[in-house]
Parts: structure tokens; sequence; C-alpha cells
């Protein structure tokens, strides 16, 4: 059971390839970042919907893209990590805002000879984030965080999941629910460590994105990123590192009228804690959507993420990898909404990612007048 799960990964990025290459692109004459594609003929769109969905269908495919999903497993959030998007950017003179809700549920107990390693909380996440176009295929980007964590409320809840779904509880049933603890020790010195739930403010990240259109990549989207994340706050807050990390990331992308594909690989350069050292890290992520109405879409997407400090903690040494389902709608031009659910991959032992996240997102869009 545990080989065959293990390769589920492999075979779902096999998958996203076959789509990334052999999908036949929403409309195959139209540039490669074209904000309103070619509508397709009057006759096939009154055989599917009537006029005014047919447009939408054929004439804005932007809103689709993988899922805004973050590993939300605590000690990640001390550094910089590059979140899953769609290779394109806004043409010049469009804005987006973002509002980014993400609530996971995690309960962690380890200890090695030299440490000991407790988390067991529940956080919300709120991501206030923009996007600007600045023109010749640049757009530039900023994201702040809001952390709430505390004991919560799910643990019973999950608990009966796993069960039905016949997931391994490991240490869940055996220990008293909705309790706050988050320490890591490490010789008996702190290293992470609150006794009370809190809410912080997390550090700034600013990115450029940057689209490459070259003739040979058809109706393949293909962008390039780096951002930059400038500490707010210290370790003490356990939201920051108290130092500045880089991200740089590839997107490889392309939209049909009915399925997509979407790839991410990033590279993250962390900076170190003052008691221990943290790892340089790769993520990578595989998504695929279906456009089962004019202005929905289901996508199912695989995200994984290398260990980032320096450990001998099982769950700090191991790669995190979660499974995510969502929903994405196109309420209008300037409204869009997303739903999902992330659940860790994790068999027999704790990864470095939380067992469940709850996550939602509204975006607002300007479109400059002279488009």
């Amino acid at each position: 059971m545990t080989t065959r799960l293990e390769a589920l990964p492999l075979l779902f990025m096999l998958f996203v390839l076959f789509v990334l290459v052999r999908v036949p692109h929403a409309a195959n004459a139209a540039p490669l970042l074209s904000p309103i594609l070619p509508l397709r003929q009057e006759q096939a769109e009154e055989e599917e919907v009537n006029e005014d969905d047919a447009e939408v269908e054929e004439a804005d495919d932007t809103w689709r893209g993988p899922l805004a999903n973050r590993n939300q497993f605590p000690p990640a959030f001390l550094f910089i990590s590059l979140e899953p998007e769609r290779a394109r950017v806004l043409q010049k003179g469009d804005r987006s805002v973002f509002v980014n809700f993400d609530y996971s549920n995690i309960l962690v107990l380890q200890e090695s000879e030299l440490e000991d390693f407790q988390v067991d909380l529940e956080t919300l996440r709120i991501l206030l984030q923009g996007k600007w176009g600045l023109g010749r295929e640049f757009e530039v980007a900023g994201s702040l965080p809001i952390y709430w964590m505390q004991g919560g409320f799910l643990d019973p809840f999950i608990s009966a999941y796993h069960n039905v779904f016949h997931f391994p509880n490991r240490i869940r049933g055996r220990e008293p629910d909705n309790l706050f603890r988050y320490h890591w020790r490490v010789e008996d010195a702190p290293i992470l460590t609150r006794e009370d739930g809190f809410v912080a403010l997390g550090d700034l990240t600013l990115q450029v994105k940057r689209a490459i259109t070259w003739k040979e990549l058809g109706a393949t989207e293909l962008a390039a990123r780096a951002a930059i994340k400038l500490p707010i706050g210290s370790p003490d807050s356990l939201v920051s590192s108290g130092g500045t990390d880089l991200g740089f990331g590839v997107e490889l992308s392309r939209v049909g009228r009915k399925v997509g594909g979407f790839f991410n690989l990033s590279y993250h350069v962390t900076s170190d804690l003052d008691e221990v050292r943290s790892k340089n890290f790769l993520s990578w992520m595989a998504a695929v959507d279906w456009r089962f109405k004019p202005r929905s879409s289901a996508v199912l997407q695989y995200d994984q993420f290398q260990p980032v400090l320096e450990s001998d903690i099982k769950v700090l040494s191991r790669s995190g990898r979660q499974i995510v389902f969502g929903l994405r709608w196109r309420r209008s031009d300037r409204f869009h909404f997303e739903w999902r659910f992330a659940e860790d991959l994790s068999v027999s032992t704790a990864t470095a990612a939380p067992d469940f996240t709850l996550g939602f997102q509204v975006t607002y869009h300007w479109r400059h007048l002279l488009h």
C-alpha cells in the first residue's frame, strides 16, 4: 500500500505533462498572453450554452489556474514560500487584489536523543496580496500575511474523518483534544516556543515576474519569477526568521477550452535562525483543471516541499506532500473565487505538512481602460 501511494505523485506528474503537451488550446491562433481570446464559431457556441455564457467561456480564461495553496506547517512560516501561480502576467495597467484564507490543523509530538518537538494547534492565515501589470510582459506583486495560532476545535472531527476513510490517526485519540502546544528544544535550549495562542504579522514578500514568449512554445505559457522576503518581526514571533530570504521560480501552463495543465518549480534561499541552520529547499507543484461550466472549474493538485530545517526530528527531515482539491468560480470580470481542501499524504509517519487545511480566496481585478 505504501509503495502504491509513493508512486501516485509520479503518475500524476506524467498526466500533467501529457496535458501540457497534448491538450489543444482554447484558440489555436491566439497570442500567448492575450487577455481576450477570439470567440469560437457562433454555431458551436449556441449548441452548448447561451450567447452570454458562450462569450464568457471563450473570451476569458484568465481566472483559471492552480490553487493558491501554501504549506501551513508552522515552522515553514518562518521562511519564504512561492505559492502556485499560472504562467501569465497582468497586462499593462491591470491590477488585482487577493485576500486568501487558510485554516489548518496539525498534531505532531516527536523527540530524538537531543531534540523535542511538539506542535499541536490550529492556524488561520490571512494573506493580503496585490499585483500590478507593468507592460512588456512584466508584473510586480507584494504580499503580507497575518497569523492566528490557537488550540482550535477540529481535533475530534479530524479523528472521526480519518477513521471513516481509514487514514492513519497516529497519536490522535490518545492525546487531549484542542490543546495549544508549540515547542522545539535542542539540548534543552528553546528554539521555537510559545505557551499560549497568539496573533502575529508575518514578513513582507515582494515579487517580480516575466512572461516568456517564444514562437516555438505555441499555446504553452512560460514565465519566470524572483521574490524577496523582508523581515518585519523576529523569530520570537514564530512567523519570521528575522532574516532576508530569496525565491526563484519557473512556471509552465497550457489552458485548453475544457482542460488545463499547470506546473511550478521553485528554489528558496533561506536565512538561518540564531540557534539552528536552515536549508535552501526546492518545492514543486503539478495541477490539472476541468472547466465543467463556463464560469467554473475543478482543480486537482499535488504540492511537495523539501525540508527547510536541519534536525534529528523525523518530521523536520521529511518533505511535506499534499493533495489539494478545489473549485474556482468567475463571478464577473472583477470578482473571482476559490475554495480548496488540502490533505497531508503521509502514510505511516508525519511529514512537514499539516494534517488538514481548508482554504478560500477572493480576487478583485481592475482592467486598464485602454485594453
